[in-house]
């Protein structure tokens, strides 16, 4: 075990090396929960162009479930996205929106759905309808243009002579570009959905923040088939991170370690005092336990106000 977490330490001092400047497109690899900005392309006089218009920035949040990353736009936001889209046309029912949750393969960068509802006004014959959208980055959707109400609209479709083919995107971690299509059904007909061409930014007020995994899971509590442990940390610096004290403890039977750079101690001390960094799967300790052990890591970032990020993570030893 001592050379285990005489590792351990060399491996956390190396952290300190790996920093670097916040990055614009928004980074999957980095499976910290966090807000981020989405933009929407706006342009609706050339459904087939990709990233010609992009809207404004919307507030918005990025979390993780495993491998996939969930971004979620409010309801209130895409309500007042179809308000701006559509005016004068169609109006969107108060309430009626569903967040926007777009779903993405953090292995592939496919957009595996991009799912949302809601009731929108024609204004013109005072009609609500209730319009549902799915889309991905693999789908085969395309456009036909039709007159509806003396509006140009684009019928969705998947072939023919009349159909425009637009190809999905999946997420480019270089741009924070991405395409879903698909389309957007209602009693009227489905429609080519024109709110899939996205751009996603990193928060630049974000905060820092952290994320503990044994074997690659994220949960709270990890059974173990077996003593084997792989403890890794995904850490967000956050905009302009300023020096922190770091605090890592480790638990093992009730018995707490806090990790320094000069080894364990029994009592309080910190491991040292840093600015926070972007790191992915960063690997912390490599070890097996024997059964019945019960195992915890916890790991705090402090700043001169109190604590600032922090993850617990316990691993269970049949």
């Amino acid at each position: 075990m001592s050379r285990a977490y005489t590792a351990l330490c060399s491996l956390s001092a190396l952290l300190l090396l790996v920093g670097g400047a916040d990055a614009d497109p928004v980074d999957l690899t980095i499976a910290v929960d966090r807000p981020i900005l989405v933009q929407v392309d706006t342009d609706l006089s050339n459904y087939a162009a990709i990233g010609a218009a992009y809207g404004p920035a919307e507030s918005s949040t990025l979390s993780f479930d495993g491998d996939v990353a969930i971004v979620t736009v409010p309801a209130a936001t895409i309500s007042a996205l179809v308000d701006n889209l559509f005016s004068g046309l169609a109006a969107s029912v108060p309430g009626s929106f569903s967040d926007y949750v777009i779903l993405i393969d953090r292995q592939t960068s496919e957009v595996l759905s991009a799912t949302l509802s809601g009731t929108i006004n024609i204004v013109a014959f005072n009609l609500d309808i209730a319009l549902g959208q799915t889309a991905s980055s693999t789908a085969t959707a395309g456009f036909e243009l039709i007159d509806l109400f003396g509006a140009i609209l684009p019928s969705f479709c998947t072939g023919g002579g009349a159909c425009t083919i637009v190809p999905g995107l999946p997420y480019d971690p270089v741009t924070g570009a991405l395409n879903a299509v698909g389309s957007a059904s209602t009693s009227l007909g489905n429609f080519f959905t024109p709110f899939g061409d996205m751009l996603l930014s990193e928060e630049p007020a974000s905060s820092p923040g952290l994320n503990l995994a044994i074997n690659g899971v994220y949960d709270e509590v990890v059974a173990l088939a077996s003593g084997q442990i792989q403890l890794t940390v995904d850490m967000f610096a956050g905009a302009a991170p300023e020096p922190m004290v770091w605090i890592w403890v480790l638990v093992i039977d009730g018995e707490a370690y806090f990790v320094t750079t000069s080894g364990l101690s029994t009592t309080p001390d910190l491991l040292f005092f840093a600015p926070p960094i972007d790191v992915s799967a960063a690997p912390l300790l490599g070890f097996t336990l024997p059964p019945g052990t019960q195992f915890t890591s916890l790991m705090a970032l402090y700043d001169g106000t109190g604590l600032v990020a922090s993850d617990v993570i316990t691993a269970l030893v049949p």
